[in-house]
Parts: structure tokens; sequence; C-alpha cells
């Protein structure tokens, strides 16, 4: 495992409410999984979900912006047509 990842999870463990720490300990247990790895694997998850969703957003934006320019042309075809 990365240095920066030993880290990450040392700084989330240590925000962690115990309630939850124990929750998730449970949860390992019930899987036969270290706590270590199954916060791992559900970070992981979670860095893939928000680039999903940054994606989504991008190409949202990126079908704003090209009705908003089809809107524009749309209007100069429109002047122009009028124009004798």
């Amino acid at each position: 495992m990365s240095e920066s990842k030993k880290t990450e999870l040392k700084r989330f463990n240590m925000n962690m409410p115990e309630d939850l720490h124990a929750y998730l300990k449970g949860v390992a247990t019930e899987l036969n999984v270290s706590l270590t790895s199954l916060v791992t694997h559900a970070l992981e998850e979670y860095r893939k979900q928000r680039v999903m969703a940054y994606s989504m957003e991008e190409m949202l934006n990126m079908a704003k912006r090209q009705e908003a320019l089809n809107e524009v042309d749309s209007k100069q075809q429109k002047n122009e047509e009028m124009k004798p």
C-alpha cells in the first residue's frame, strides 16, 4: 500500500465516529477482511463515483453550451433571412 493511502487511512480513522468505526469493524469481521482493506475499497469506490459524477456534469455542461451555440446560430440565420 502506498504511503499516501496509509496516511489517508490514518487520517480517516482518526476522524471516524466511534459508532461508525464499531459498525465497520463488525462488517469487516463478517466479510473476513481487515478494516483497512474495507475502508480502502470504500474510498476507491467513492473516488470512482466522484469521477463519474464529475464526467457527467462536464458532459451536461458541454451539452448546454452546444445548445446555447445552436440557439445563437438559429437566431443569426433568422436575422439573415429577414434581411432584404
